[in-house]
């Protein structure tokens, strides 16, 4: 797995909505490239300050959805043209 092959199924990963085989793969990449090891905090830090916001709220699985899609649809965005990340 290389940089650009992970950058699609992060968010996956930090869900934990991978299978077993491709989390293996992530976890050996992001070992061996700080960037990628970096990105993925910033997300799984991202993830737990908005748990931790939103503790309590009652939110649709419909919401929790769209917010999944613009947050990939904007990470696309975010990495064109970009070297790495």
């Amino acid at each position: 797995m290389n940089c650009q092959e992970l950058k699609p199924i992060l968010l996956d990963y930090v869900d934990r909505e991978k299978n077993p085989d491709l989390c293996e793969e992530f976890k050996a990449h992001s070992r061996a490239c700080s960037d990628c090891f970096n990105r993925f905090k910033f997300e799984v830090s991202f993830r737990d300050f908005l748990k931790a916001k939103f503790k309590g709220e009652i939110v649709s699985e419909e919401f929790i959805n769209k917010i999944k899609t613009q947050l990939k649809k904007l990470q696309k965005d975010i990495s064109i043209g970009e070297k790495g990340w």
